[in-house]
Order: C-alpha cells, then structure tokens, then sequence
C-alpha cells in the first residue's frame, strides 16, 4: 500500500466512527417514530378490545334486567351491544390484519361471539323468570354463556398479551439503539480519535525510523561502507530506500570494476604499475615491521621491438602475455607480480622461505629454455633481468629498490648487446 493510503486509512477510522454514530442516532431517530405508531396502533387494538369487551357485558346486562323484570326497555343495553360488537370487532380485525395469528384469533372471535349472542337470545324467552320457569333450563344456558364469555375473556386477553408484547419488543430495541448511538457519540468517537492519533503517533516514529534507515545508507554509500537492507515494504520510502540500496551495490560493482581498471592490465592480467606499487608499498612496511627480507625483481622483454615491426603487434601482445604467464607458473602465490611498463615487468619476492630470489630466477630461465625448444615457434622468450634485495635493517623504499634494479637490469642488456656485437649474431635466448 502506497503510504498516502495507509494516511487515508488512517484519517477513515475516526470518520468511520462518527459514520456509525450518525447512523445509530438516525436509526434511533427511525425507530423512535417507529415506536411512536406502534405504540398508538397498541393502544388503538386494546380499545378495541375493551369496546367488544363492553358491548357483550352491556348484552348481558340488559338480558339479565329483562330476564327479572320483563320489562323490554331493559334490552335496550343488549340491543346497543349486540349492534356495536360486530363492528367494533371488524376495526379490531382491521387493526390486526397483518399479524397472523390475531387474525387467527379474531376469526375464532366471531364464532363465540356470535355463539354468545344466539345463547342471549335463547335465554330472554324464560323472562320474566317465575315459579313455573324451567330454571334448570335456564340455568344450564347461563352455565354455557358464561364459558363462552370466559374463552371470549381469554382470547381477548391473548390478543393484548401479544400486542403489548411487540410494544416491549420494539421499546428495547429502541434502547438498544439509542445506548448504543449514546456510547459512540460520548465514548467512540473519542476513543476513535484517540486511538487514530496514536496510529499516526507510531506511523510516524516508522517513518522517521525508516528515513533515518535511508539517511544512514546514504552516509554509508559516502563512506564506501555496506548498505543496510531496505525492508520489504512497498510504499513510496520503501522504493526509495530500495532504488539507494540498488543504486548503492551498482556503484560498490563500478567502483570494483574501476579499481580493477586503475590497478590492473588489461592484456596480461597481472597487477599494472599503481596497482603493483601500492599492494608493495604495503608488504614493504610489513617486511620492515616484521624484519622479514624482500627482494625485488625488475624484468625487461627481450626483442619486443622487433617482434612488433616484423610480426606485428598482435604476436607483441602474444610476447608479452606468455611471458606473463611464465612468470606467474614460475613465482609463488605469494609473490606480487606487476607489469610496470610497456615490455617491463617486476616481482616483489618474500625470501624467508626460499633459498633466494636467484634460484627462482634460475627456475624462470630455464622454464623460459624449455619453451624455445618447441618447434613452430615463431619468436623466442628473452629478457633481461636485475635484482636487489631488501634489507629491513636499512629501509628503502619501493621506488628505490625498484631504480636500483632497473639499472642492473640495464647493465644485463648492455652487456647482452656488447656480446652480440663481439660474437655471431644468433637468436636471443633466455
């Protein structure tokens, strides 16, 4: 994620929060009203109850004043009633059509109503009740009307049990809704702001972490030093930490090959001039700290010159490059080899362990013999050689031992040119 997102991600939780507030409060809001029409339709149903409820106790009552008296005009009850009941019941099924089983009860409703008014009607023809009334008769219709305003009482009751219990139903999710809206304002929306502050806190001390982590790199990368890893994070200073890093080890790889350049030759593949002087300088202030001794080795091509001009440059390099490899098969690992000029070439030699610098020039010699024997060969290995020792009790430097045997070197050519002159001229050999 790209580290304007992670901001972004951030900044939404708080926003989130305030959303979900805002959205309980308006639910409260809904259901508050929601709650307003419930409880109205509440109320509305148990009128409507207590309306039937009325209209058969006002039946009855008239028909027991007429059953004692005989005098019609006390029907005038039982005639209200028993006109109001059924339509007192239709709004009461209106009011319930949507619920199922109160439809189921209002349905049973009508039966037993209808079952009440029928025995009421049958009970006012014993009125007036006298000595000669069938009151066991009576009484037995009586027995039965009053089970059924017992089953009408209790279906009645069944219905403003379940309406009362929607209402509660509806109230506590009301007060779900309006605590849970109440915690958020008053607790998660600080909590949420709080809490996203502190995201941005250590997001933060990651940042600077991670810029300090660059920063360090960068002062490494001054230095030459090795970079530290550049994580794996995939944002914007992540990808700049990696480019550094990448860009870091590109240049280390540059620098490699640039030292490489400057220190070594490129056509023999021994150490060049500086190479050569600053690797001995160094084992020269070892030599001198250890008291070890040293010698020095300064050798010149024979003949290159005209192996040039006759043969061409191509078979020169030839020249030089096998006289390289010579000379490294010939000398240890543990001595520097450089070619310090055109068709000059100089080894450093540690002497501790070897009879002498001589006997490892006997071995070049001979080595260098050896070859020119091989038939087809168009040029033969010579060179002219001097060589001065080292003696740390009287330090000198590189340079100087360098130019002292350089100048035995020459005397060798001289005298390799003053023979040649006095005698036949044959091949150079080595």
């Amino acid at each position: 994620m790209s580290l304007r997102g992670k901001v972004a991600t951030i900044m939404a939780f708080p926003v989130a929060v305030l959303l979900a507030s805002a959205s309980l409060a308006f639910l409260a809001e809904s259901r508050s009203g929601s709650m307003l029409l419930a409880t109205q339709h509440a109320y509305a149903v148990q009128h409507e109850i207590d309306l039937v409820m009325n209209d058969l106790v006002d039946a009855e009552t008239g028909t027991r004043g007429f059953l004692l008296t005989g005098d019609r005009s006390y029907l005038s009850p039982y005639e209200r009633g028993a006109a109001a009941v059924h339509g007192d019941l239709g709004r009461l099924s209106s009011l319930t059509a949507g619920n199922a089983d109160q439809a189921a009860r209002i349905h049973r409703l009508q039966y037993l109503i209808t079952d009440r008014l029928t025995s009421l009607v049958v009970l006012q023809t014993f009125a007036p009740v006298t000595d000669s009334t069938n009151r066991k008769a009576m009484v037995g219709i009586m027995d039965e009307g009053k089970g059924l305003m017992d089953t009408i009482r209790s279906v009645l009751g069944s219905a403003g049990t379940q309406e009362a219990a929607v209402l509660r139903s509806q109230q506590l999710s009301l007060d779900r809704a309006r605590h849970l809206a109440f915690l958020l304002a008053v607790a998660g929306t600080p909590g949420a702001v709080l809490l996203a502050l502190a995201i941005v806190f250590l997001a933060a001390e990651r940042v600077v972490s991670r810029l300090s982590r660059i920063k360090d790199n960068a002062r490494r990368l001054e230095r030459g030093e090795p970079l530290l890893d550049a994580g794996d994070d995939r944002d914007e200073i992540g990808e700049l930490g990696r480019v550094l890093v990448e860009t870091g080890a590109r240049l280390a790889e540059l620098q490699k090959e640039l030292r490489h350049m400057a220190t070594v030759d490129e056509l023999t593949g021994l150490a060049n001039r500086r190479g050569f002087l600053a690797v001995a300088e160094h084992q020269l202030r070892l030599a001198t700290r250890l008291g070890e001794p040293v010698a020095v080795l300064f050798l010149d091509v024979d003949n290159l010159k005209p192996v040039n001009d006759l043969l061409g440059h191509a078979v020169g390099d030839q020249l030089l490059r096998e006289t390289a490899d010579l000379m490294a098969d010939t000398f240890r690992d543990s001595d520097l080899l450089g070619r310090v000029g055109g068709d000059e070439f100089c080894v450093l030699l540690a002497t501790r362990e070897d009879p002498g610098a001589k006997i490892a020039l006997g071995r070049l010699r001979e080595i260098a013999a050896r070859r020119n024997l091989e038939p087809s060969r168009t040029y033969q290995l010579g060179f002219s050689v001097g060589l001065t020792e080292f003696d740390p009790s009287n330090p000198a430097t590189v340079q100087a031992l360098m130019d002292a045997a350089d100048s035995l070197m020459y005397a060798e050519k001289r005298a390799k040119h003053a023979a040649a002159q006095d005698g036949p001229r044959e091949p150079v050999q080595a």
